[in-house]
């Protein structure tokens, strides 16, 4: 087999294991949060009524309506995510800004189902681990 051959097949090769590591990560990442016991976006039911929208959560006892023209969608920092019409985040010079308004209004929503406080110790441990979004916040 010629040498050219077998770089091509190692780049492959590593591709597939870094992406599948990477997809694996994600999925470990994401039972974590909800073996801490935090609703997941898809358990919110949308309502619609009166050109109204509300979300709500019957295990959670949770319903609640969003403001008129707000965007409401899935976040990584919170179970349900809100932003004001005018709200422009700060995501295109960093990620993990993602939720703070240049302008505009961004709530998040978390809703816990576990009455063990060890969930919140270790979102707060890993969110003390991250310093440099601290000092932006």
């Amino acid at each position: 087999m010629k040498k050219g051959v077998k770089i091509i097949i190692g780049i492959v090769g590593f591709l597939v294991i870094a992406g599948s590591a990477f997809y694996f990560w994600q999925y470990l990442q994401q039972k974590q949060e909800e073996n801490l016991g935090y609703v997941q976006f898809n358990s919110f039911a949308k309502q619609e009524a009166n050109g109204e929208v509300y979300f709500e959560n019957k295990e959670a006892g949770l319903k609640f309506k969003i403001p008129q023209g707000w965007n409401y969608y899935e976040s990584h920092i919170a179970s349900l995510a809100l932003s004001s019409p005018d709200f422009i985040d700060f995501k295109e010079m960093d990620s993990t800004k993602s939720f703070i308004p240049k302008t505009g209004c961004w709530i998040g929503v978390s809703v816990k189902n576990s009455s063990s406080d060890d969930a919140d110790y270790a979102i707060t441990k890993d969110r003390l681990s991250h310093s440099d979004l601290l000092e932006t916040i």
